[in-house]
């Protein structure tokens, strides 16, 4: 039997054809979010992104002149309800959501770390994706069949290093 042909190029295009489709990625200032966004937009895609910093979200901005940045922490409890009602208003339907946000935050021994720090770094890897991720389901099911959710993990789920046990155990978490 011949080994399979890569798809062409016209079928790899219309297979990452995102033209009609809303796109929330959480972080999409800088980095890894930045580059989801811009691929995303690459592939035709309405972007809203979410980012905390100025600086990352003009930069977006100024970028991906088309998106929607919304410069907001989406951490705060708040925030994915206000994003939610926000794309309901505007597109109406979500068809992708990334969930991108993720930081080490305070990188040091188990021991060392105060019981508000591991709070911290768990709602910051963890506990946020499921609130954004409960918030957006009624749009991702208007938009139907083909919506996703994306969550963006770490190798260090299943390998950790030291000073990082607690973002280790919440990006295991999400890979759960």
């Amino acid at each position: 039997m011949p080994p399979a042909q890569p798809p062409s190029a016209s079928a790899l295009h219309a297979a990452l054809d995102f033209t009609g489709k809303t796109v929330l990625v959480t972080g999409g200032g800088v980095g890894i979010g930045r580059a989801i966004a811009e691929a995303f937009a690459g592939a035709g895609a309405q972007l809203v992104i979410a980012e905390i910093d100025a600086a990352n979200a003009d930069a977006v901005q100024s970028a991906i002149p088309s998106a929607q940045v919304i410069r907001c922490d989406v951490r705060d409890r708040a925030t994915p309800r206000l994003l939610a009602e926000r794309i309901a208003a505007g597109p109406g339907k979500l068809d992708v959501l990334v969930n991108n946000v993720g930081h080490f935050v305070h990188a040091r021994a188990f021991a060392d770390l105060a019981e508000g720090e591991i709070d911290e770094i768990l709602d910051t890897n963890l506990g946020h994706v499921l609130r954004m991720t409960s918030a957006m389901i009624p749009l991702l099911r208007t938009a139907g069949r083909g919506s996703s959710i994306i969550n963006i993990t770490s190798i260090e789920a299943h390998r950790g290093i030291p000073g990082c046990t607690v973002y280790a155990a919440g990006k295991w978490g999400m890979t759960g």
